[in-house]
């Protein structure tokens, strides 16, 4: 019958089973005798990169462990196997227990030196048993090196994953397809009053108005639906002031959604601002492209009534009117003279009326220097103390006309529209004004003597 390695007892059947058993095991096996590994299987020379199992057998179980570890293994498991088996053996002196008997020390990590130079991360578990006859230690010993890589890996991405979204200075929350928000994260006490706690479990049909959050029910279907990023604006009242903001909504699984919200209050107003320059602009060099044309055209010609024509003509395009007219002024005499009146609303009175200069608009825009804006209706009353209004006009403005640096006129543009000129407008009709009282000039000097030679 086959003996044990120490021939000290003959190997039953049941043995010979184990050992081959231990000897085709995936793990590594070692077994300790008095400090010693006195076997180990062809898993343990593979491991430690040996030839042979026997190239192992002598050792300590420490002296097989990367020298960091082992005060962790001689504390953890060593003194423990020892200690067992001291134990056992005295009770099998005094005559307690059974050589069977096996008691189990706890899994350590530790790591090993292979004698190649390489190392492993090991999880090393023991038990305390008879092994040839004698009280023993064995060691199952499994290499977890790639399984702590990846645990590790999993770790630093979930790390960086939470730096992330510290990082993040937006709102971030999680809602279902339902559209109850399961998760919220706030950056500062401001969005908190967005996502407070209390509002976690609650649908959007209870957080927001239903169009909005028809809304967002239709952004998180489509983001589900597409896996695509879905954008979304809308508008927030937070402590009395309302914020624009901009959410992004992306799928996060089978039935909900990711959800990372920004104020864009800032940047909108930005855009808006840039939006409204830009126009202005557009419209200043509209306008400056009209003034010329306007210059243009009425210098082409003296004849008065032809130039008053193609200048009313021309100011359609630069501002909004019903009605304009022209007064000439006679500062020595104070009386003014109603020298045009267009648009497409007919004038009471006829071009030729003269009335005096005091109290009139005309006065009032000559005293204002850069114009004068009527913002409001014009009463009856107004209109007859000011021939050059027009009654029941509801926004009119006046500009003097500048002719070598003396007021020689007064050009007066009126609307049934409320409010409808600015100050912007008023600054447009005095370039209007100067662009085109030169011509007029001219061409009321070359009627007035065409007048004289007739009547000479």
């Amino acid at each position: 019958m086959p003996t044990s390695s120490s021939g000290k007892e003959p190997i039953t059947e049941s043995e010979m089973r184990y050992r081959a058993l231990v000897d085709l095991s995936p793990d590594a096996v070692l077994v300790t005798t008095g400090g010693e590994v006195s076997y180990a299987n062809s898993a343990a020379a593979a491991m430690w990169g040996a030839h042979m199992p026997n190239e192992l057998v002598g050792n300590t179980y420490s002296e097989l462990v990367r020298a960091d570890f082992q005060e962790l293994l001689a504390e953890r498991q060593l003194a423990k196997g020892l200690e067992d088996a001291d134990s056992q053996q005295s009770d099998l002196e005094l005559g307690f227990g059974d050589r069977n008997d096996s008691r189990p020390i706890p899994a350590v990590e530790i790591v090993i030196q292979t004698f190649n130079g390489k190392e492993k991360r090991i999880e090393s578990s023991g038990v305390v048993l008879t092994f040839d006859g004698e009280l023993s230690v064995m060691y199952s010993v499994r290499d977890i090196t790639q399984r702590t890589e990846i645990q590790d890996a999993l770790k630093q991405s979930e790390s960086n994953v939470q730096a992330f979204v510290r990082a993040i200075p937006d709102l971030m929350f999680r809602v279902n397809r339902q559209g109850e928000m399961l998760d919220a994260k706030a950056p500062n006490d401001v969005e908190l009053i967005e996502v407070s706690g209390d509002r976690i479990g609650r649908s959007l049909h209870e957080l927001m108005p239903k169009e909005l959050a028809d809304s967002w029910l239709s952004s998180i279907e489509q983001a589900l639906e597409t896996h695509t990023v879905q954008m979304l604006h809308y508008e927030l009242d937070i402590r009395g002031a309302t914020r624009v903001r901009e959410a992004r909504v992306v799928a996060n699984g089978l039935d909900e959604v990711l959800v990372i919200s920004r104020d864009v209050t800032e940047q909108k107003r930005a855009e808006d601002a840039l939006k409204r320059s830009e126009a202005r602009s557009r419209k200043l060099a509209d306008d400056m492209a009209a003034v010329a044309e306007i210059g243009r055209v009425i210098n082409s010609s003296l004849e008065i009534d032809e130039v008053y024509d193609r200048f009313c003509e021309c100011l359609a395009n630069v501002l909004s009117f019903d009605w304009v007219s022209v007064n000439w002024i006679d500062s020595v005499s104070g009386v003014v003279t109603m020298a045009y009146h267009g648009g497409s609303r007919p004038f009471r009175l006829e071009p030729g009326y003269q009335f005096e200069i005091k109290g009139s608009f005309s006065g009032e825009v000559v005293d204002a220097l850069g114009g004068l804006v009527f913002p409001r209706e014009i009463p009856e009353a107004s209109a007859n103390r000011n021939p050059s209004l027009e009654a029941g006009a509801r926004s009119v403005m006046g500009v003097p006309l500048v002719h070598r640096n003396t007021v020689v006129g007064v050009l007066i543009i009126g609307s049934s529209h409320d409010a409808l000129y600015t100050q912007e407008d008023l600054e447009m009709a005095g370039i209007v004004g100067s662009q085109i009282i030169g011509a007029m000039a001219n061409s009321r000097l070359y009627a007035e003597s065409v007048d004289s030679s007739e009547r000479i």
